[in-house]
C-alpha cells in the first residue's frame, strides 16, 4: 500500500489506481486498500468508482467514522454531475473533490 500511496503523492494516479487494484484482489475485504480506492478515485473524479468502493467498505466496516457521510456526499455528487456537462472537464473533478471531502478525510 505505502507504493500506491507514493505513486499517487508523485501524481502518478493511473499507476496507484493499478497497485491498489491488485491489492484489492488479494485481500478483497481490506480496509485500507479500500479506503485507498474510495479516496484516489474521488480524487480523478471518479464518482462512481469512489461511492462503489465507499459502498463496499460499508459492508466491511460498517462502523468506519464518517463513511456515512461521505456515502451520502458522493450519491449528491453523483446527481449533480449529469448536469455539469456542459462546464470545463476539470470543473467537475473539482467539485468532487470538495464536496466528498467534507465528510471524511482519507490518508
Amino acid at each position: 500500500m505505502s507504493r500506491a500511496v507514493a505513486l499517487h503523492s508523485a501524481g502518478r494516479g493511473e499507476e496507484a489506481m493499478r497497485v491498489v487494484k491488485e491489492n484489492l484482489v488479494r485481500h478483497p475485504g481490506d480496509r485500507d486498500t479500500l479506503l485507498a480506492l474510495v479516496s484516489f478515485s474521488r480524487d480523478a473524479g471518479d464518482v462512481a468508482a469512489a461511492l462503489g468502493y465507499a459502498e463496499q467498505l460499508a459492508r466491511v466496516a460498517p462502523g468506519e467514522p464518517g463513511l456515512a457521510g461521505l456515502i451520502e456526499n458522493l450519491r449528491r455528487v453523483s446527481r449533480l454531475l449529469p448536469s455539469a456537462s456542459s462546464l470545463p472537464s476539470t470543473l467537475p473533478n473539482f467539485l468532487v473533490s470538495c464536496i466528498a471531502r467534507t465528510s471524511l478525510i482519507l490518508a
